[in-house]
């Protein structure tokens, strides 16, 4: 499911209960789960509730993260990382680094989009 630009979600971890709220900063594809930067935990989608404010929340939420399209330099640098055969490369650190562009890259290429700081900055 294609998510829409301007939409808000907000992400919890139930480990210590940690909260971001994204805003899409155009249509795309945003993941059910999130690592957490907390507490390295798992954070889960709020499934873009219908609304962030007080009267559903207790208190009103403000955008801490935008989920943003990958640019075509980035698209294109997950691809140059996840080159090769896996089964070849024989250190741990470089096979995980592969896992990860090559998951990266399947996102992206599929319209998923990258979670940013507000600064602008890669959430990670």
């Amino acid at each position: 499911m294609v998510e829409k630009k301007g939409q808000r979600n907000i992400y919890h971890c139930e480990s210590c209960k940690h909260e971001i709220v994204t805003e899409n900063m155009n249509d795309g594809v945003t993941p059910f789960m999130i690592g957490c930067r907390s507490c390295d935990g798992e954070m889960r989608s709020g499934m873009y509730p219908k609304s962030l404010d007080s009267k559903q929340y207790g208190h009103t939420y403000i955008t801490t993260h935008y989920w943003r399209r990958n640019t075509e330099e980035e698209i294109v640098a997950f691809k140059e990382g996840c080159k090769g055969d896996p089964g070849k490369i024989a250190n741990d650190d470089e096979v995980r680094n592969w896992m990860v562009n090559r998951a990266c890259y399947d996102h992206a290429k599929n319209g998923g989009m990258m979670l940013i700081n507000l600064d602008g900055t890669k959430y990670e």
